[in-house]
């Protein structure tokens, strides 16, 4: 069962009946709540956590991890932006339009076979063929989905947004800490990602 009250009630009610009929039952004991369901609430509060303005307010005890002052500002910076409500902007505006979603998909083929895409080094990488992912409410898991493809496909999506054709995307270019931020998210992400998936196989 999820966690919603009327459960609970329903599963009184059920114990009301069977002993009625001399059956013996107890709701607290047979109320096993969906694990799935419990991580994907604990995943939800981790998010809004991660990205509520008290956590950037004390992000000085973050100073070890960073102990360059400037990448330690524009970290706090990327968090206070929340990146994940970009990243589903991102999504939204590639993929709400057949156009853009077409134009995407193409930029990825050609750039792999042109060497668009640069790594950190400025060496060549090959971004995989696949289209983004939605975040939706109502799929568990899917917010790991969206920034697990979203992170994939990065330097096409950034190469994609700063192109001449596209200016009316260049405002929804992530940066380098924006998508740093994003990767600690998926890998927080993962974890509930794992659990859930191993429970529902």
């Amino acid at each position: 069962m999820d966690n919603a009250s009327n459960k609970k009630t329903c599963m009184q009610k059920l114990e009301t009946l069977l002993h009625m009929h001399d059956i013996e039952f107890d709701t607290l004991d047979c109320l096993v709540m969906c694990f799935p369901h419990v991580m994907h609430i604990c995943m939800t509060h981790v998010i809004k956590s991660f990205t509520d303005d008290e956590l950037t307010s004390i992000a000085n005890t973050w100073i070890g991890v960073f102990p360059d002052e400037d990448e330690h500002k524009a970290y706090v910076e990327a968090v206070r932006l929340d990146p994940i409500t970009m990243g589903h902007d991102i999504v939204w505006i590639i993929q709400a339009s057949g156009l853009h979603r077409d134009e995407f998909l193409d930029t990825v083929k050609t750039g792999n076979m042109k060497n668009w895409f640069k790594g950190p080094m400025g060496e060549a990488e090959q971004v995989p063929g696949l289209e983004l992912l939605h975040d939706v409410k109502t799929h568990w898991d899917s917010t790991y989905a969206m920034i697990n493809r979203l992170h994939a496909l990065h330097l096409a999506v950034n190469y994609f947004l700063a192109l001449p054709n596209q200016k009316e995307l260049k405002d929804y270019i992530l940066s380098s800490p924006q998508w740093l931020v994003l990767e600690d998210f998926e890998h927080i992400l993962q974890v509930g990602s794992i659990q859930i998936n191993e429970f529902q196989s």
